[in-house]
């Protein structure tokens, strides 16, 4: 099981190497593949930080072109982040890559449904509203 997480581990820090990117940035742009424009305030929630804090990683993302702000048309002074294009091409090209070179990318359909068996035994399930991550 080490083996096959160490194997993991490689592949993901091979793959966000080829895209400049933290893992803190790919639970990011995940987030937002997944749930949509999130309010500053909800990513830094995500990966548990200050709002002020998370502003630096959020700053990085959008120079690179992956995420943008806007105003929340409900509240003006909320500004909620969505990823644009390129970060959605980002996700896509690293999921791909992790899906095809991983250990568990190797897995058929029926031995993944076995696995997640057999880790929520070990570990117990997530809460429905738990945020994704790596």
């Amino acid at each position: 099981m080490m083996r096959a997480v160490s194997q993991s581990r490689s592949e993901l820090h091979a793959a966000l190497a080829d895209h400049a990117i933290s893992e803190q940035h790919l639970v990011v742009l995940r987030h937002l593949y997944d749930r949509g424009p999130t309010p500053m305030r909800g990513i830094a929630d995500l990966v548990g930080t200050d709002p002020s804090t998370v502003t630096h990683t959020v700053d990085r993302l959008e120079q690179r072109g992956l995420i943008g702000r806007s105003a929340d048309p409900s509240d003006r002074r909320v500004k909620l982040v969505a990823l644009t294009e390129a970060g959605r091409k980002t996700v896509d090209e690293v999921w791909s890559r992790l899906a095809e070179s991983t250990p568990v990318g190797r897995l058929d359909p029926s031995q993944l449904k076995a696995m997640r068996k057999l880790l929520i035994a070990m570990v117990g399930p997530l809460p429905p509203d738990a945020p994704w991550t790596l």
